[in-house]
């Protein structure tokens, strides 16, 4: 059985490879024949890749283990909550810019940190809630990421590879 590799088709192979199916993926771009078409449709893309499977020329991508995938979307959505955490710090050191604070704590994040900010009498004012909201969503999003466990991951990584610890 083929596949496209499309959006979301991790479910369909993990299903029919449970039904014990053999299941190829197929890479889309390297297939010959989808593109200059005047008819296309499911029923045309099905002929055309069963005459590619019928004459062994079925272009295939590779296709991770489960384990593997799983390790792979964990890490894309560390990486995207660690860049949502990054642009809202840099947004608390703009809106105390404009609060007329230069916020020169050696950890503005750390714990020490948060203690000095709340400490800041520029929160009570007007115009903080913004800030304080955005303060808010750092710690939430920080507690995401730790949760995460990607430690441990880390470490067996930089061991494999031989990679210095930071």
């Amino acid at each position: 059985m083929a596949i496209e590799a499309t959006y979301g088709w991790y479910w369909a192979v993990d299903a029919l490879s449970a039904a014990g199916c053999e299941v190829k993926l197929v890479n889309v771009a390297a297939v010959r024949g989808f593109e200059n078409r005047r008819v296309k449709n499911d029923v045309r893309d099905c002929e055309l890749l069963g005459q590619l499977m019928r004459t062994n020329t079925l272009p295939e991508a590779w296709m991770a283990r489960s384990e593997v995938r799983e390790q792979r979307e964990l890490v894309r959505y560390r990486a995207k909550l660690v860049a949502v955490r990054t642009g809202s710090k840099a947004q608390v050191h703009s809106a105390f810019a404009k609060l007329g604070i230069q916020a020169c704590w050696s950890d503005m994040f750390g714990p020490s940190g948060r203690q000095e900010q709340e400490r800041e009498p520029c929160l009570e004012r007007e115009g903080a809630t913004a800030l304080l909201a955005t303060m808010v969503v750092i710690l939430v999003i920080g507690i995401a990421v730790d949760s995460l466990g990607f430690g441990t991951l880390e470490r067996r990584i930089r061991r494999r590879y031989g990679l210095a610890t930071p």
